[in-house]
């Protein structure tokens, strides 16, 4: 069986400086990269772990660069999974994922019309839950995705958001795109409990309300979360 590597990178926004040379250093050994070796770790990882028949799943996590008098160096974060198990995880990355393998959190939040949504509307099927905000521009890009899940699953699965935008932002927001999931707003207290400071941020529930995945962006990888709702199914 060909073996596939699922790759998510996410990037925050940084500036740059022209003439610099870029070096990648590893938050969790201090190690320091060139841009090639750099590209070159996934393939490296996927040597070391993988085989024919298992799904490996690398998620990079870059943060603000530090510029010094001839170079720029990029701070990166690492996770590795196999299945549902992180082979390697990156020391700073959200405190979601210590929530993996446990109960969600209890919550009762409001939607987007204005109607009280808590962890009980969640349990007996799956659950997506997509974190995000509207000026979040990876956040925005995987709505049509998003949707097409929606779409294919339909009542099979819960489909929600929640974010720490008021419901006035969101408001305009949906009237301008579509965006079929149920909104949950104004949640920033509940963003801060469960540890989710990076966005987006895609969870996966199951039927029982205990957390199973945690990713970042779909960046057009339906295929994989496809495969994990089916799993959770």
């Amino acid at each position: 069986m060909r073996k596939t590597i699922y790759i998510l990178v996410l990037i925050t926004l940084f500036s740059c400086s022209k003439g610099k040379t870029t070096y990648y250093k590893n938050i969790n050994s201090g190690e320091i990269f060139t841009e090639l070796e750099y590209y070159s770790l996934g393939q490296k990882i996927a040597e070391k772990y993988g085989n024919d028949s298992i799904a490996l799943k690398i998620n990079y996590s870059l943060k603000e660069k530090h510029s010094s008098k001839d170079s720029l160096i990029q701070p990166f974060g690492l996770d590795v999974r196999i299945g549902e198990n992180y082979i390697i995880s990156s020391s700073d990355r959200d405190k979601i994922y210590e929530l993996i393998g446990k109960d969600l959190p209890d919550f009762e939040l409001n939607t987007i019309d204005n109607v009280l949504f808590n962890k009980s509307n969640l349990l007996g099927k799956p659950s997506l839950i997509n974190f995000w905000f509207t000026s979040c521009k990876p956040c925005v890009e995987e709505i049509p995705e998003l949707n097409k899940l929606k779409e294919k699953y339909k009542s099979k699965v819960n489909f929600i958001t929640i974010t720490f935008d008021k419901k006035n932002v969101v408001d305009r927001f949906i009237d301008k795109n579509s965006f079929d999931f149920i909104h949950i707003v104004n949640a920033q207290d509940y963003l801060d409990r469960v540890g989710v400071k990076a966005f987006p941020k895609n969870v996966f529930i199951d039927s029982n309300g205990k957390v199973r995945i945690v990713e970042n962006g779909l960046n057009g990888n339906v295929d994989e979360f496809e495969r994990i709702l089916n799993n959770l199914l």
